[in-house]
């Protein structure tokens, strides 16, 4: 494995700490970490752990080992990444060489150029991360562009890390959902159509879905119709059919369309209606070698409650309809089959918990062995400011309707700004900067929280947003434009970098590898994209304070040119990983 220049670091200010304490004790990489205060240092080790070891307060512990090291340093500092060390309470505090420490940065990324921060751990590894997955009776909501995004930035993070990366979609285009759609369309349409309404197809059958639900609470007769109308689908009714194909084109095109604004793109999409048949044959498979059974009901179940501590899971209703977890067992065989993984991963809210602990336990029951290799990516809900949405009431922040609001927004922005911009140039700046509003919100929180959407604080130039990382990275492309070509020729001499702004950022772009590893390993883009922000502060901070071009030391001005480069490098890589694009003007 190619080693992070920062793992360097800590593998050296490790050796100058076991060294000092006569290789006694556990000390890991893992505990050397960045101090809250850059001041303080640039790695940093707490003594607490070794008081049991020496018997005396961590302070004490901290002064004499760091003595210690500071007598070895003059033995090792031809090899060693640690410029001096340095107690601050119970803490031991690393400083690192910047001269040296640059000139290995700056190698490894001439070296790898957009590779960098890649590595090959899992060369020759599948993965199948499986997201969006809608069901096809109405449009897209916020959720799922919080899925969309999480997945989509799972598998670019993945990717880094040389797993081979299949993105799928199970599209649940059957079931009770479309059938209520179908049968409000019948009911109450009057032959109308998304072309004769002007509406986006999924918009359009999205209303009879909602209206469905209205009148089924003033009429609880119409649940039955859902029930024979299944049945007649199932039975594969020339009339039940034709309508479904119809209504399923409408929706799919509207989907499809809003995919295409939010850049998704899938390996591979199984539909439901396709597969279905698959998964019941496997139950009746299930059912003749008595592994499940029939509830009190009818219905067939996996009996989970004595092996798995779990309630059963219905697999078939009892009328022989059947549900999502008749289709999704044949789909982990589906995708085994055809992308022989070594790790499946289900992007799917944290409300299915449950049922995935079910649907995992009941694959293992009838012997399903990649089971052990499947993993069920749990995220939160996003709520609207007055609650939970609820696409059966209608209380839901559409997808295609956010994007536009948030258009406006940045347009709003754009114009007060620079008056000038062709209504072309308009459209596709303010599109990109609304797209990178909602999905940095988005993915800068951790997975595992609750989001409350805010647009127009997604649409902010400054602080934690989408288009102050794109403005950054506009800025930077700015600066590299107007350099004139002949100073970025000739040697490039990194050490000459010696300024604090210098050394931190040295450091943030040294860590990106580990940022990507970290990411990758716990399925969480949130590392990148809070990670991304530091960067762009940082910038920011630097270029106050420094002229990329001095006049009288062109040494140092070529060096900065490549140091510039090399932050660009990283935000559009990182960005990109998130699913942003970046203008070369905002």
């Amino acid at each position: 494995m190619d080693k992070s220049i920062i793992q360097k670091a800590k593998e050296d200010a490790r050796e100058l700490l076991l060294a000092a304490t006569g290789k006694k004790g556990e000390i890991q990489i893992e505990d050397f970490q960045r101090p809250k205060e850059q001041e303080w240092g640039d790695l940093s080790f707490a003594t607490f752990r070794l008081t049991q070891l020496f018997q005396k307060d961590p302070i004490i512990i901290s002064k004499n080992l760091a003595t210690l090291m500071k007598e070895q340093l003059a033995f090792v500092k031809k090899r060693t990444l640690i410029h001096t060390v340095e107690a601050r309470g119970p803490y031991i505090n690393f400083f690192i060489d910047t001269a040296r420490f640059s000139e290995m940065l700056f190698k490894k990324i001439a070296t790898q150029k957009e590779k960098f921060g890649d590595s090959k751990i899992f060369q020759g590894k599948r993965v199948v991360v499986e997201y969006g997955s809608p069901n096809t009776n109405k449009p897209l909501t916020l959720g799922h562009i919080r899925n969309i995004s999480l997945g989509g930035s799972i598998a670019k993070l993945l990717k880094t890390q040389g797993w081979k990366v299949f993105s799928v979609e199970i599209r649940n285009d059957r079931g009770a959902s479309i059938c209520q759609s179908m049968i409000a369309w019948n009911l109450w349409s009057e032959g109308k159509t998304p072309k004769t309404e002007n509406m986006k197809g999924d918009h359009f059958m999205g209303q009879y879905y909602v209206r469905f639900k209205k009148e089924a609470e003033k009429e609880p007769t119409l649940k039955d119709e859902v029930q024979k109308c299944l049945k007649l689908w199932e039975q594969e009714d020339p009339a039940t059919r034709k309508l479904w194909k119809k209504t399923q084109r409408w929706v799919l095109d509207g989907i499809e369309e809003t995919y295409k604004t939010l850049g998704v793109k899938f390996d591979k999409i199984f539909y439901e209606s396709a597969i279905y048949k698959k998964g019941v044959a496997l139950v009746e498979k299930g059912i003749r070698e008595n592994i499940l059974q029939y509830d009190e009901k009818g219905n067939v179940i996996a009996s989970l409650e004595t092996f798995y501590k779990l309630p059963p899971l219905v697999l078939i209703r009892s009328d022989g309809t059947s549900v999502y977890a008749t289709q999704d067992l044949y789909l982990a065989h589906a995708k085994n089959k055809r992308f022989k993984f070594h790790k499946s991963l289900y992007v799917v809210g944290n409300e299915q918990k449950l049922y995935f602990q079910q649907l995992f336990a009941t694959l293992d029951f009838l012997g399903f062995q990649p089971i052990k290799n499947c993993e069920h990516i749990a995220y939160a809900l996003v709520n609207l400011p007055e609650g939970r949405m609820k696409s059966r009431e209608g209380k839901v922040v559409d997808a295609d309707e956010l994007i536009k609001e948030t258009k406006e927004l940045v347009k709003q922005e754009l114009k007060a700004r620079e008056e000038k911009l062709s209504p072309k140039e308009l459209e596709k700046r303010s599109q990109l900067i609304a797209l990178a509003a909602i999905k940095y919100y988005i993915l800068q929180i951790d997975s595992k929280t609750t989001i409350i959407f805010d647009p127009k604080k997604s649409i902010t130039l400054n602080g934690r947003t989408g288009p102050y990382l794109q403005y950054t990275t506009a800025r930077i492309y700015s600066i590299l434009k107007k350099i004139p070509l002949k100073l970025s020729r000739g040697k490039i001499n990194p050490r000459v970098l010696t300024t604090e702004e210098e050394h931190n950022i040295l450091l943030l772009l040294a860590e990106f590898p580990d940022v990507l590893l970290f990411g990758a390993h716990h399925y969480e883009p949130s590392f990148l994209a809070k990670y991304l922000y530091e960067l762009a502060k940082n910038f920011s901070i630097f270029y106050e304070k420094h002229k990329i071009i001095d006049e009288n030391n062109m040494e140092l001005s070529r060096a900065r040119i490549q140091f510039v480069k090399n932050i660009l490098l990283v935000l559009k890589k990182g960005l990109s990983i998130l699913g942003i694009e970046v203008p070369e003007r905002m």
